[in-house]
C-alpha cells in the first residue's frame, strides 16, 4: 500500500480539483442530489458482501461437519476458492468495462446464485463440491473488486473518496451481521439451508440495488455533477 501511494500519481481531475481548492463536506453524500445514489450503493454492496461473508466465514465448517472432510483436504478445498479469488477481478474488470459495471454485477450475482444453489442444495460428488468452489471464489471476488470503482463514478469528484468509501464500507458492516444470522437460524434448520437461503437473499437484495442505480461506465468525470 506504502509503494502504492507514493509511486501511482494522482488522477487529473483530482489534481484540477486540488488546485482549485473546491471545498468539500463529507455531508455532502446525504444531500438530496447524492443521497438516493448513497442508501442504493450501501445496500448493493451489504447484499454482495453479506453474501459473501456467509459463505467465507461458515464454509470451512460446512465441509467439515456437512460434508466429513477432514482438515487436510479441506484445505485443498478453500485453496481453490481462495484461487478463483484472484482469478474472478481480472474477468470482471473486462466484462464491466464491455457490458458496463451494473449488468455484469447482476450478471455475477445470478450466476452465483446459481453456483450457491447447487453447492448447498444439490447431493452433488466431492470432485464437483470441488469445482463449485473456484467459481464461488471467482465471482465472490469480482463483485467485491467492482465496487469502489463503480461507485467512484457516481459521485462528483470533490465527494467521490467520501461517497465511494461509505458506500463500500457500510456496505461491509450491514453485510457482517449475514453470518451471525445463518449461526441463529441453523440451530433450527440444517446448516447448508441457512446458507444457502440467507446468500441468495442478500445477492436478491444486491440485484434489485443494482437496479436502480444509474450506469456511468465510461462517463467523463469531469462532467459528473
Amino acid at each position: 500500500m506504502w509503494f502504492i501511494r507514493r509511486l501511482v500519481p494522482e488522477s487529473a481531475v483530482f489534481s484540477q480539483l486540488k488546485q482549485n481548492k473546491q471545498p468539500k463536506k463529507v455531508t455532502e453524500i446525504f444531500q438530496a442530489k447524492h443521497r438516493r445514489i448513497t442508501v442504493t450503493a450501501t445496500l448493493l454492496a451489504s447484499g454482495i458482501f453479506g453474501g459473501a461473508y456467509i459463505m467465507i466465514t461458515w464454509l470451512p465448517t460446512y465441509l467439515r461437519m456437512e460434508l466429513g472432510l477432514p482438515v487436510v483436504s479441506m484445505s485443498g478445498y478453500l485453496a481453490i476458492n481462495i484461487l478463483g479469488s484472484l482469478v474472478g477481478p481480472f474477468l470482471y474488470g473486462r466484462l464491466s468495462d464491455k457490458f458496463g459495471r451494473w449488468k455484469t454485477i447482476i450478471l455475477f450475482l445470478l450466476c452465483q446464485m446459481a453456483v450457491v444453489s447447487v453447492y448447498m442444495f444439490a447431493n452433488v460428488s466431492l470432485n464437483m463440491t470441488l469445482g463449485l468452489g473456484f467459481f464461488l471464489g471467482a465471482l465472490q471476488g469480482g463483485l467485491a473488486s467492482g465496487l469502489t470503482p463503480a461507485f467512484s463514478e457516481l459521485y462528483p469528484t470533490r465527494i467521490r473518496g467520501n461517497g465511494a468509501g461509505f458506500c463500500a464500507s457500510f456496505g461491509r458492516g450491514f453485510g457482517s451481521l449475514m453470518p451471525a444470522l445463518v449461526g441463529i437460524i441453523s440451530s433450527q434448520v440444517h446448516l447448508g439451508y441457512a446458507m444457502g437461503s440467507l446468500a441468495i437473499a442478500s445477492y436478491c437484495v444486491g440485484i434489485i440495488a443494482a437496479l436502480c442505480l444509474p450506469n456511468a461506465t465510461g462517463v467523463n468525470l469531469e462532467e459528473v455533477n
